[in-house]
């Protein structure tokens, strides 16, 4: 009981340290806090991610004759309802388990919970990585099964897979590269059974959902739509002695369109 109670204490204060040293460069100017800020915040961490992993996403993207804007929707798909201190904090010493890094919270649960999770800043399966890293695990007529029909296929190559597989997989997932890696080879593995053309909301809808014949997308694959600006401008964001300035003003408005774009 006492070393749960201490778990939840050192949660909480650790929650609450990052919610505080997350917003403090917008109170520096008090009365100019960007309007919504706190309701957005998980969309611009999710933009700052994509800046930091920019080259990554390019290289990647041109490695596999994908537009990298595509690829950098994957990530801000993923990563929309994120939030950067959560991926910065070194949750296994928390948790006690021995690991290194600051995977986050659904990293660390995740592949305990379910069969086949998905984790990483691309969230690819286990089994859908573990059918990029061997083409022999697809079905010869994987194109020709139904929606419900693929995600069985799924779950079986995911619970077919031996702990050393898996832990390997896992591990895979868990590095930024890699998992931009698996996330290109998924949508070009999408693209051949199916001509998505320049539709990316349609592409993201599928990689989200799985390979479907239908035409709608999800709310998931229209981010790319409503954020293309702001994701193509952190893409090639190049940081200016204004921006550094504007930062340590501290001036929200300011500060949050030389980081962000202008949000919608």
């Amino acid at each position: 009981m006492r070393a749960a109670q201490k778990v939840t204490l050192q949660i909480s204060q650790v929650l609450r340290a990052a919610e505080e040293d997350a917003a403090r460069p917008f109170r520096r100017c008090a009365g100019l806090a960007a309007p919504g800020y706190a309701s957005q915040h998980t969309v611009r961490s999710a933009l700052d991610l994509i800046r930091e992993l920019s080259t990554d996403i390019k290289v990647t993207a041109e490695k596999h004759n994908l537009d990298p804007l595509l690829l950098a929707g994957v990530v801000f798909a993923e990563n929309r309802n994120d939030r950067n201190w959560i991926r910065g904090q070194d949750w296994s010493s928390i948790f006690g388990l021995g690991l290194v890094g600051g995977a986050e919270v659904k990293n660390l649960v995740s592949p305990l919970m379910k069969s086949n999770p998905a984790i990483g800043v691309t969230e690819v399966s286990l089994a859908v990585a573990a059918m990029m890293d061997d083409s022999g695990l697809v079905p010869a007529n994987y194109g020709d099964l139904s929606w419900e029909e693929r995600i069985r296929v799924h779950e079986e190559i995911a619970k077919g897979l031996s702990g050393d597989e898996r832990k390997r997989i896992l591990g895979n997932l868990s590095d930024s590269k890699r998992s931009l890696e698996y996330a290109a080879k998924y949508l070009n593995f999408l693209a051949d059974y199916r001509d998505y053309g320049d539709d990316y909301a349609l592409w993201l809808s599928d990689y989200n959902r799985g390979l479907s014949n239908w035409d709608t997308t999800t709310e998931y694959g229209r981010r790319i739509d409503v954020y293309r600006k702001n994701i193509e401008y952190v893409l090639n964001w190049r940081e200016s002695p204004a921006t550094l300035c504007i930062g340590q003003i501290g001036c929200a408005q300011f500060y949050d369109s030389a980081f962000h774009g202008v949000l919608p």
